[in-house]
């Protein structure tokens, strides 16, 4: 259970290292769009409809990663013949995937790299809710990354013999890692509105120096890992 608890945790922080998804949410909370007329704040609804495009990607990851290795959210119930190709076809994406984030760091991102990156953010924070939301669910999705690990977690609880109720609940907790990036800026913006922006800049710098290092890292650690129990 401990060795479970370990790898669920692990792979949920490494989940976490979205450092765009940051970004936008604190631009969602922080930006001028999110003035309205009579000069009132409505942030927190906007970063709510981009979370929850978020909500329903963990839940697709989770449903799918329960019904491919028999989990307790599974519709089928039924233990699949082909699990094991399906570790090893995990297991080869994070090795890929571990690989590929590796290349960027051996050459320097293009200034007009990040102008594009800071002006897409722009766009999206002056969308509106329903754009949001969609918008939530599309780069969630996209983010294979953070997609990969939560996979990765998912795999782990659902192979384990533990009962249904600790498996949800473990689920939840790689879940909570997963939308980290979107609810770590809400909890902040309910905490301390006018500090938002302040308080988080350093936690963005912080992925994105050490993140470029670590995911690749996790990746081809736990790729390697997961090929061990095949």
């Amino acid at each position: 259970m401990l060795e479970l608890l370990i790898s669920v945790i692990g792979l949920g922080l490494a989940s976490t290292l979205s450092p765009v998804i940051l970004a936008i949410s604190v631009s969602l909370l922080t930006g001028k769009e999110n003035e309205s007329e009579n000069g009132s704040n409505k942030p927190l609804g906007r970063l709510i409809a981009f979370t929850l495009g978020g909500v329903v990607v963990a839940v697709a990851i989770a449903l799918a990663g329960a019904e491919a290795w028999n989990g307790a959210l599974s519709l089928s119930k039924t233990a699949h013949a082909y699990a094991r190709q399906l570790d090893f076809a995990l297991a080869l994406a994070l090795l890929a995937f571990g690989v590929w984030e590796a290349l960027p760091l051996f050459r320097k991102t293009a200034d007009s790299e990040k102008a594009k990156k800071e002006k897409r953010q722009a766009r999206i924070a002056s969308s509106g809710a329903l754009a949001l939301f969609a918008i939530g669910f599309l780069v969630n999705a996209t983010n294979f990354d953070a997609v990969l690990f939560n996979l990765a977690a998912v795999r782990e609880i659902a192979a384990a013999s533990i009962s249904d109720a600790t498996e949800i609940a473990l689920i939840g907790v790689a879940d909570f890692f997963f939308l980290a990036p979107c609810l770590l800026p809400l909890f902040v913006y309910v905490a301390a509105p006018k500090q938002t922006k302040q308080v988080l800049a350093p936690v963005g710098r912080a992925m994105q120096k050490y993140g470029a290092w670590l995911v690749p890292a996790i990746f081809i650690v736990f790729g390697l890992y997961l090929f061990t129990k095949i």
